[in-house]
């Protein structure tokens, strides 16, 4: 019978099938994690590894935790480091700003989650794989990389999704669009009819010029000569460093087969360096109170003149796109301090992947025109009372900075 011929496993054959059953079960494991979102495998490795035991603070009763803090850290330092480059190197004012922004950002959340507006988490997917296929796109476009060295579009979004966590992305969006939803249905008060019918009478002239990357890489040209000697000291040092990559035959490529890419990552590498010198040298002229024609002649971008704009038109920016930074608070605070007809140039406002420059020519008040003096005795003062509801709401969601030991 087949029971009697039964035989008791000997302890060899225990103990390799105990091995196997544990090679198994860490294979599955490591299966699981891979098939999991970006998002979802970094938050189980933290919880393994203890990340999560510390933090950057709390707000309200909500832990900051690390990743969330350093995105808005991340976040002030690009601001910093294109209207104050002291500041981005100074770490006590990018934590202080970082904390700043984590405080900003829940007071948006709570009002925005009290109306029911929001970003999903969905459509938040959808924005950032519309983003990994704009930057793949772009990252291979004339960069000469093998198709070895170039990332999928899967792998470009898996990487935007790694680099800052979901919950930021979403309280960002949702920061910077709630003011644009809010106001959308409030209707003006008698007074600020008041306000904007007296502002078209006064008429702005001003001249500026638009800066983008595309703009000055046309001006830095493709005619970049890249000496051999550096071609050679680079395939050299990818080669000691072992990160040459090798041919579909397994073999590792001889300089001359593999010259041409080098000299295209050079290329582009070089290109990069002298946009930013270029980018420099146009701030350097603006702090050296050049006129705008200076800007303009270094960066081959010609100045758009806009005459008799009325001040009311100014918030009205985002309709036209090339003039939407007129709408931001850095143009309109130097629209109250500057000196008009000096020729002094003003900025840099960034307005998206541009940086404009601008000249203020002229503010002119025509007296001609009646305005209505009703009384409205039910004034609708609906911006100052939401200006007071976030205020209220940053007090009552204290802050408590980890880093430097205080609450505000």
């Amino acid at each position: 019978m087949i029971l009697d011929e039964y035989e008791e496993p000997t302890v060899g054959n225990k103990i390799v099938r105990f091995l196997v059953g544990v090679f198994l079960t860490i294979l599955v494991s490591m299966l699981i994690l891979t098939l999991l979102p970006g998002d979802a495998e970094q938050n189980i490795f933290r919880m393994l590894t203890g990340q999560d035991n510390f933090s950057y603070g709390k707000i309200g009763d909500e832990t900051i935790t690390p990743d969330y803090f350093q995105s808005a850290r991340k976040d002030c330092f690009q601001r910093y480091k294109d209207y104050n480059p002291n500041l981005a190197n100074d770490a006590s004012e990018l934590n202080s700003c970082a904390y700043d922004t984590v405080k900003s950002f829940k007071v948006y959340k709570v009002l925005a989650s009290s109306v029911g507006y929001g970003i999903s988490e969905n459509r938040l997917k959808e924005i950032i794989w519309e983003q990994a296929k704009q930057a793949h796109k772009e990252s291979n476009m004339g960069a000469g990389y093998s198709e070895d060295d170039k990332l999928s579009k899967e792998e470009v979004y898996k990487n935007i999704l790694r680099a800052t966590p979901l919950v930021y992305r979403q309280d960002f969006l949702t920061a910077m669009g709630f003011d644009r939803f809010l106001y959308s249905e409030v209707k003006p008060s008698l007074d600020e009819e008041k306000i904007t019918k007296e502002s078209s009478l006064a008429k702005l002239t001003f001249s500026f010029i638009q800066v983008t990357d595309s703009d000055l890489l046309n001006k830095i040209g493709d005619n970049i000569n890249i000496e051999e000697d550096l071609v050679k000291a680079d395939y050299d040092r990818s080669l000691k460093e072992g990160t040459l990559s090798k041919t579909p035959e397994g073999k590792l490529p001889t300089f001359e087969e593999r010259k041409s890419f080098i000299e295209n990552k050079l290329r582009v590498e070089k290109k990069q360096t002298l946009l930013g010198e270029l980018k420099s040298k146009l701030l350097v002229l603006k702090n050296q109170n050049s006129k705008i024609a200076d800007l303009t002649q270094v960066s081959g971008i010609p100045t758009t003149d806009i005459k008799d704009m009325p001040l009311s038109d100014i918030s009205k920016g985002n309709e036209n796109k090339s003039l939407g930074f007129t709408g931001s608070s850095a143009f309109l605070k130097d629209l109250g301090d500057v000196t008009f007809g000096t020729g002094k140039v003003s900025g840099p406002y960034p307005d998206g992947d541009k940086i404009i420059y601008v000249d203020f020519k002229e503010l002119k008040i025509e007296t001609d025109g009646k305005v209505d003096e009703k009384n409205d005795s039910n004034l609708s003062n609906t911006r100052i009372f939401l200006m007071e509801i976030n205020n209220s709401l940053k007090s009552i969601y204290p802050i408590y900075r980890k880093l430097d030991k205080q609450d505000n």
